[in-house]
């Protein structure tokens, strides 16, 4: 794709990344469907592109339930900020996703890209364990779950700050993103609670206490011995171990980490395409409040 430099320029990283991302689906990693919803982009507009890509993952997903449950959340918290200053509102998620020739640093679509990635990893490796698997093939899948989930919570503390500003925008209150960004995750949801007045427990109490403590130097180690991970946490000045099952890690991993991030990709397409087309926008939001 050949792009004039001044639209090239402060945006490298979200170009580089979204030309990765095409790469992948057309060789189908991400599944058929999805390769034959990008065959068809040239014939849609944008707006029916949005809303093919928000209609599969509602006939699709499932586990579609609790991605909808942080959807509905999120969706709140967004269009309550656009409807006290919606210019502000857009140009932070755009920001977001894109990046800026300002600070082009703010680009997060290839850490999207990655996480995803990981995770349609993780799934398949999941898949192929047996009763006869070796000890090698089970370290090799247990490593990938930490690994994801790890990368899952690196994730989620980058889209608290987003969430807390779009919070203080409604609340027409001053803020500072850098500021807010250099928080650990323990203290970015602390302020999430404080600036929501803990309307939005569901996504703070999503993450494990001990982990989001840990967070910012999480240590999951899996212990053959033990057939557990081994979480190091700290307690009174000292260290201390607690255990987690790789199948409780994995469907924590699965229903809330990945649904969360999930949600919110979902959320920021919906809230585009109501921008280009807000009848479309109402009947996925109708579709998606009836989910079970």
């Amino acid at each position: 794709m050949q792009l004039n430099q001044k639209l090239w320029d402060g945006y490298e990283d979200f170009y580089l990344a979204n030309e990765e991302l095409t790469h992948i689906i057309e060789e189908g990693y991400f599944g058929e469907k999805v390769v034959l919803l990008l065959q068809k982009v040239e014939s849609y507009e944008d707006k029916h592109q949005l809303y093919e890509i928000i209609k599969d993952w509602i006939e699709g997903d499932e586990i579609k339930f609790f991605t909808k449950t942080y959807m509905l959340f999120m969706l709140k918290v967004i269009l309550e900020s656009f409807e006290t200053n919606p210019n502000q509102t857009y140009e932070e998620i755009s920001t977001f996703i894109t990046g800026s020739r300002k600070d082009p640093r703010k680009e997060k679509l290839s850490t999207i890209l990655e996480f995803q990635l990981l995770s349609t990893e993780t799934q398949k490796k999941v898949s192929t364990l047996n009763s006869k698997s070796s000890i090698g093939d089970i370290r090799n899948v247990t490593s990938s779950i930490s690994n994801n989930y790890s990368k899952g919570i690196e994730f989620i503390g980058k889209i608290i700050p987003l969430f807390i500003c779009l919070v203080k925008i409604k609340n027409q209150e001053e803020y500072n993103m850098y500021k807010i960004e250099k928080l650990n995750l323990h203290k970015k949801l602390i302020e999430f609670d404080a600036c929501t007045s803990y309307e939005y427990k569901i996504i703070t109490n999503m993450i494990n206490r001990d982990i989001r403590n840990a967070e910012a130097h999480l240590s999951l180690i899996y212990s053959d011995k033990r057939k557990k991970y081994v979480l190091r946490k700290i307690v009174n000045g000292k260290y201390q171990n607690e255990y987690i099952k790789p199948i409780d890690l994995f469907l924590d991993l699965k229903l809330n980490i990945v649904s969360f991030i999930n949600a919110f990709i979902y959320s920021t397409t919906l809230i585009v395409l109501g921008t280009l087309d807000k009848e479309l926008f109402i009947d996925l939001y109708k579709q998606i409040c009836e989910l079970k």
